[in-house]
């Protein structure tokens, strides 16, 4: 019996030992998938926009006119020359500045627009006199068109002026109270316009006239910035104040004579030479904040180099261009990244700014401060 259990059993072992031994089958391959697409490699150079190759053209345009014309008020002097110089060394374009008024070059623009031939491809100008150049359809919208205005962040102001971008301002500066040193102790300096209305201020403080053209700085900003209302300057009015039609200059001068205790408001570029010649003037940063303006720059309708102008005014408003304007003229830049080359005694810790708007330049244009100014200071 053994031996039949034994024929039995080992053909069994066999067939589990050859099992064992067998390879296991290999698995199925999967379908062979799409292969992706193949990609040329990313440059790490931006193609050129469309805006780029415009202003490319501009540059080109603007190179074969070769020349632009300025009728200017502020670029004067060494600030003319460097201007000048900077700008046809980068370009080679030459720059004509012919120096005058607001007004004349206004009025010079208005005849030759009426002969037919112009001259002036830029206006370059305080706020009242370009505005108006503005309003009678006598400049050109170049805001949208300016590379060197994409970045809005690099300006410490906007400084496309006007709503249609006829207007561009080129630097800044600040109106603030000025008072004399001597006169008035740190301990007793106003810190905001309510402490002009204590009784101590009574008959001590010289305001410029906010119903004359360019004096209404004091005036116009806190009440176009909601900080100050009519109500205040109804109260300021009984403090007798002596309302000074003249220069700021002047009256920054009779401050550091000693005839007033406190102008409101002297500018940063009219008080700086008092500070350097040693008057005892000091401008005053308020808790509600100063006002604040700038000069502006316009594109003439119909200009001859219409190109030139474009790039011209561009340039004014890169890092550049700021330095070479305001390290001569003293000023303090539009652009956050240009040192402020204002006079010592002039760069103010300030809180807050209120810069002219052209919401004020339409009030001022149209005669409707007088109406507001007599409601303020019960003028008739």
């Amino acid at each position: 019996m053994k031996k039949c259990y034994y024929y039995l059993i080992a053909p069994l072992l066999v067939l589990v030992i050859l099992a064992g031994c067998t390879p296991s089958p290999a698995p199925i391959p999967a379908a062979p998938s799409t292969p992706a697409p193949i990609t040329a490699p990313t440059s790490s150079i931006s193609s050129p926009t469309s805006q780029d190759v415009a202003w490319d053209k501009v540059v080109a345009a603007a190179k074969k006119e070769g020349v632009v014309t300025i009728y200017s008020t502020y670029f004067v002097a060494d600030t003319s020359r460097r201007l000048s110089k900077d700008f046809q060394d980068k370009y080679g374009i030459r720059v004509e500045i012919l120096a005058g008024g607001g007004r004349t070059s206004l009025e010079k623009i208005k005849v030759e627009a009426q002969i037919k031939k112009p001259i002036a491809d830029l206006m370059e100008s305080s706020g009242g006199s370009a505005t108006e150049l503005v309003l009678s359809g006598m400049a050109v919208s170049v805001g949208k068109d300016l590379p060197a205005l994409k970045d809005k962040n690099a300006f410490v102001v906007e400084p496309i002026y006007s709503p249609g971008g006829e207007l561009i301002q080129h630097n800044l500066y600040v109106n603030a109270p000025v008072i004399n040193t001597r006169l008035v102790k740190e301990t007793d300096e106003p810190r905001s316009y309510q402490n002009l209305l204590e009784p101590k201020w009574k008959g001590n403080i010289l305001i410029p006239d906010p119903a004359a053209t360019g004096s209404t700085a004091p005036f116009y900003g806190p009440i176009f910035y909601k900080s100050l209302d009519l109500d205040y300057w109804r109260r300021l009015s009984r403090q007798d104040v002596k309302i000074w039609a003249g220069s700021v200059v002047e009256g920054t001068r009779m401050v550091a004579r000693g005839e007033y205790n406190l102008f409101l408001t002297g500018t940063t570029d009219a008080t700086g030479p008092l500070i350097a010649e040693g008057a005892p003037v000091k401008l005053l940063a308020m808790e509600e904040g100063n006002p604040a303006g700038g000069f502006v720059i316009a594109a003439v309708k119909d200009s001859p180099h219409p190109n030139a102008a474009k790039l011209f005014i561009d340039w004014l408003q890169t890092k550049e261009g700021q330095i070479s304007y305001a390290e001569p003229s003293r000023a303090t830049p539009i652009r956050k990244d240009v040192p402020d080359f204002s006079m010592p005694g002039t760069q103010l810790k300030l809180k807050k700014i209120w810069n002219r708007t052209w919401e004020f330049e339409e009030w001022a244009n149209k005669e409707m401060k007088l109406g507001t100014v007599a409601q303020a200071f019960g003028v008739k």
